[in-house]
């Protein structure tokens, strides 16, 4: 999926995993850590989302948004970043 992002030419600032595992050249945070702010995070685990969206809503006001809405936002032209 992140490649697919990087394609689009949006900026990635860091990525989310419970694991915590690095990915090549990219900050990772655990959903545990403070995280810095960003534009927008994007739920990849789509029967996880509505978990991890409240998760990380009770740590800061995130646009928060799953890639089932990601995808369909892309099918129609629509922003992704909903203000």
């Amino acid at each position: 999926m992140l490649n697919v992002i990087l394609s689009e030419d949006i900026s990635v600032d860091y990525l989310i995993d419970i694991n915590k595992k690095y990915y090549k050249n990219y900050m990772v945070y655990s959903p545990y850590d403070i995280l810095p702010k960003t534009d927008l995070i994007i739920v990849t685990t789509v029967a996880e989302y509505e978990k991890i969206k409240n998760q990380l809503g009770l740590k800061r006001s995130f646009n928060i948004i799953s890639l089932e809405e990601l995808i369909y936002r892309a099918m129609n032209n629509d922003k992704l970043i909903v203000e």
